[in-house]
């Protein structure tokens, strides 16, 4: 190419380049619509949403977020169906300011493909949403849309819609409340944006693998918890789970039998019942698994996790949680535990050490009152020397026996379960009114009494006996004098 064409060609691109800015210019000048959009600042952020939607029942979020000028106000919305979690769905709407027609303008996309526009109007309880025109569904039918934002206070609101679809007689409607999940500006953010779970929860795994845990917050105040973890195999883990507030970060450190660790670490909350992040544990066996997870909690008690692994592998957990109003714990009064504790009684009245001899286990521990009595041995010369040498012609009367078989779900003490103390806990009850003769002060003597027994293997490893020790400590110290 010759210089002369050379500088023909960089003089026209010149022009071109210069005539297309000018263009641009004339018909794209600065401005703002701020101003009009102001209003609507209150939206700003992310809610955590519930409620009915076309008559299901769904949890989720919505966002309303501002682009890099506050030109236009961007709101999506995903909804997580409760009874089908797996046909999620996200609609993103567009709101901006209608120079032409002086109006807040919203234009929608659905996740099915469907579209649609409205306009905003603001009224005395917040903000209306109406359909202009119909929306158009993604098959081609035509639906009529209206909505309402009722404010209930800076951080709650409730949205309301209808949708008349054609050739319907009833319109189906959404109510769902939103909760604030970010903070207004100036406000503390401080606080841990997801809900936590306590409690007794099961866990079932996609490959194959169950557990139980107890997740407890032992300081009312603070932002952590102390969970319990127990596998299928007996192994076990603990972990404790806080909240970073400056990095903004949900932490566990776990540390279990058989060299088992591990780390997860949450940062992306996308509504206090959704999040998202990347964990870092050591198996038993020694390998070290990375990668990534989300936990949603479905229901208040259901969650579902999602554990993408570095190498691909994909596994989900079903955690529910274990209902204390159904514990399923059973009192018998017929059943053979009981009879062996009636027999036990109508021992003691014939005086026939035997059977007790059978009835309690060796390392038996048994607690009258406050006096401790370690072993069957130990407890059998107790025994001998009240029906031998104190009292006789003993009577229970109006004896009363029943057996708790105690659920493992079933609260025991102190927020644990018996399941996490004690699995299969078996507890006898009985309580009478003990007649007797002193053998010594010749006296006839009534008092009330109250036994449990505690089960193992057909035998009784523990008993608790209750009742008022005058009389006996009467009948001793004639005894103990009778022979000075």
């Amino acid at each position: 190419m010759s210089a002369k064409l050379y500088r023909i060609g960089v003089l026209i691109i010149c022009f071109l380049q210069f005539t297309s800015f000018s263009v641009t210019a004339q018909v794209v000048e600065p401005g703002t619509t701020q101003e009009h959009l102001k209003p609507l600042e209150y939206f700003v952020g992310t809610w955590e949403l519930s409620g009915m939607q076309f008559d299901r029942g769904v949890t989720g979020t919505m966002t309303f977020e501002w682009d890099l000028n506050k030109n236009i106000l961007i709101r999506r919305i995903h909804t997580i169906p409760n009874d089908e979690p797996e046909a999620a769905l996200t609609s993103m709407f567009v709101i901006l300011w209608d120079a032409k027609n002086k109006r807040i303008l919203e234009r929608g996309y659905g996740g099915y493909g469907g579209y649609g526009q409205g306009k905003w109007t603001q009224t005395d309880q917040g903000w209306n949403s109406k359909g202009l025109g119909n929306w158009t569904l993604w098959n081609g039918e035509q639906t009529i849309h209206e909505a309402s934002y009722i404010v209930k206070t800076k951080n709650e609101c409730v949205f309301k819609a209808t949708d008349q679809k054609e050739g319907e007689k009833e319109p189906f409607t959404t109510e769902l409340t939103l909760t604030r999940v970010t903070e207004l500006a100036g406000e503390d953010n401080s606080r841990i944006p997801w809900d936590w779970l306590l409690g007794h929860w099961n866990i079932e795994s996609s490959d194959g693998k169950t557990s139980k845990v107890h997740w407890d917050k032992p300081d009312s105040g603070g932002d952590y918890l102390i969970g319990k973890w127990k596998h299928e195999d007996g192994s076990w883990l603990m972990e404790i789970v806080g909240w970073r507030p400056d990095s903004k970060t949900l932490t566990s450190q776990q540390y279990g039998s058989n060299g088992v660790y591990g780390e997860v670490n949450f940062t992306e909350f996308l509504s206090r019942r959704r999040m998202k992040g990347s964990f870092h544990r050591r198996e038993a066996n020694g390998k070290i698994v990375k990668g990534t997870v989300e936990v949603h909690r479905v229901q208040d008690d259901l969650v579902k996790s999602r554990m993408v692994h570095s190498d691909g592998t994909v596994v989900t957990e079903t955690i529910t949680r274990v209902s204390t109003t159904d514990e399923k714990s059973i009192l018998r009064t017929k059943d053979e535990i009981s009879k062996k504790v009636i027999k036990y009684f109508d021992s003691a009245s014939d005086a026939d050490l035997e059977y007790a001899e059978s009835f309690f286990g060796n390392d038996v521990e048994v607690m009258i009152n406050k006096i401790k009595v370690n072993g069957k041995k130990a407890y059998i010369e107790r025994l001998t020397k009240i029906q031998k040498v104190l009292f006789k012609d003993m009577k229970f009367i109006d004896l009363h026996v029943h057996t708790n078989y105690f659920s493992d779900e079933a609260l025991a003490s102190n927020g644990k379960t018996f399941g996490d103390l004690r699995p299969k806990t078996i507890w006898s009850n009985a309580w009478a009114d003990l007649q007797a003769v002193g053998r010594i002060t010749k006296k006839n003597v009534t008092f009330p009494i109250h036994f449990d027994f505690r089960w193992e293997n057909g035998k009784v490893v523990e008993m608790l006996a209750y009742y008022d020790p005058t009389v006996m400590n009467e009948e001793i110290a004639a005894f103990e004098g009778s022979r000075k």
